[in-house]
């Protein structure tokens, strides 16, 4: 018996000295303002919103990001943002049910997809590869596995927004030596995940942000890696008209673009990827419609 168990131990050794690891290869990378932050995390799971309408379900999946560490209020994370703009855009109540994990990577995110199977939400909105990029892994790798995350939660006819973030490294959080490699690494993986996001009939909005570049200081939170507030707040913007229309009930594919867009093929989505304020939805027939938002209100508004 001895015997028979000794495979599946020397796996559970394996599995946690790899994760073992991981963690400090991570914590290698991470500055001073990020081992000594501490930054709170709320819950954002309920109802927002009145009416007699039947209520919208809103599911969001995914990392740190998507809990909104970086806010400093319960009312400044993403989710509590998003339901309370889609509440008073649709006129009905939303629930809100956040199964993301702080430290969550493409792996871990499966249980987090079979959540959303189960729970049946009318939209599933995902960000997700801070962790990811900051890891020893094969980026290609974790979008593959996106892509089949997205698929399970498509064939079960959940409407999927895909939100990419190709700006993380721009602050102090991560030592100065590996900004540059970190950035590179967010900007492949964005392009990979939304290439198979597409491909999976997913909506995608970038969340490219200039301003990580021009002011670190504003768009980080007290960690230096996380969003600030005010960034966050600028995520819901950009975030908010593809979830609309991923609650409308539309299909992503139309089969043409639509008023003040413009398609091109599939294959050179890696090309578009990370522009600012961009909106893909998939065409089919290898095409792909791209639509350059403005924010639906101002970020002072939501902060």
């Amino acid at each position: 018996m001895n015997k028979a168990s000794a495979p599946g131990a020397d796996s559970a050794l394996l599995s946690g000295a790899r994760r073992l690891l991981t963690r400090c290869y991570a914590a290698c990378l991470a500055g001073a303002p990020y081992r000594t932050a501490r930054l709170p995390e709320f819950t954002a799971d309920g109802r927002y919103g009145e009416g007699g309408r039947t209520a919208l379900s809103l599911m969001l999946l995914g990392d740190s990001a998507s809990l909104g560490c970086g806010a400093d209020r319960p009312d400044q994370v993403p989710a509590a943002m998003l339901a309370s703009a889609l509440a008073d855009e649709l006129a009905r109540p939303v629930d809100v049910r956040v199964e993301a994990v702080r430290g969550g990577t493409a792996t871990s995110m499966q249980s987090q997809a079979e959540a959303a199977v189960w729970a049946e939400p009318d939209v599933v909105v995902v960000m997700t590869g801070g962790d990811d990029i900051l890891h020893p892994v094969r980026l290609r790798r974790r979008a593959r596995q996106l892509a089949c995350q997205i698929r399970l939660m498509r064939t079960e006819n959940c409407a999927v927004v895909v939100a990419p973030r190709p700006d993380v490294g721009w602050g102090d959080g991560l030592r100065r030596p590996v900004r540059s490699l970190v950035r590179r690494r967010a900007r492949r993986l964005a392009r990979l995940q939304t290439t198979v996001a597409l491909a999976e009939g997913a909506r995608v909005t970038s969340l490219a942000e200039p301003l990580c570049r021009e002011d670190p200081v504003g768009t980080h939170a007290a960690d230096g890696l996380h969003p600030s507030p005010a960034a966050y707040a600028r995520a819901v913007d950009r975030l908010l008209p593809a979830v609309l229309a991923a609650a409308g009930g539309a299909a992503p594919e139309r089969g043409h673009p639509g008023p003040g867009e413009f398609d091109f093929p599939a294959a050179a989505t890696a090309a578009y990827a990370n522009t600012p304020d961009a909106h893909f939805a998939s065409l089919g027939g290898d095409r792909v419609a791209l639509r350059l938002h403005r924010a639906m209100r101002t970020s002072h508004d939501s902060i």
